[in-house]
């Protein structure tokens, strides 16, 4: 039995996003050899990112801020570049409070900064 996970950014969890479809079809080909049609999902990734990017441009600045932070912040604790699958080692991540922590302190120093 095979199991696969695709991460989906918290912000967009309830909305269509093809890139984690994408990943999951990726490795069930690669898991069993199987040529499996994608190139419509493959296309609208790409629709769906510049949606994304359009309606963050069109949000405020610490809404982009935000995000990009939070994006970071997980990139950096997952070591999601230098690995191939999400399933391939574990990783100590923070707890949900010390994240909230990080938060508030990236809040108040973003509120510091614009004063």
């Amino acid at each position: 039995m095979l199991g696969f996970a695709a991460h989906v950014p918290h912000y967009i969890a309830r909305s269509t996003y093809p890139a984690a479809a994408v990943v999951i079809l990726e490795a069930a080909q690669s898991a069993t050899g199987l040529v499996l049609p994608g190139s419509e999902l493959r296309a609208r990734v790409n629709e769906v990112y510049a949606e994304i990017e359009d309606q963050l441009s069109q949000g405020d600045g610490e809404l982009r801020t935000a995000i990009q932070g939070m994006e970071s912040q997980y990139d950096a604790v997952s070591g999601a570049a230098d690995r191939e699958s999400l399933l391939a080692e574990t990783a100590d991540l923070p707890s949900a409070d010390e994240l909230g922590r990080r938060f508030e302190e990236f809040l108040a120093e973003h509120e510091r900064g614009a004063e």
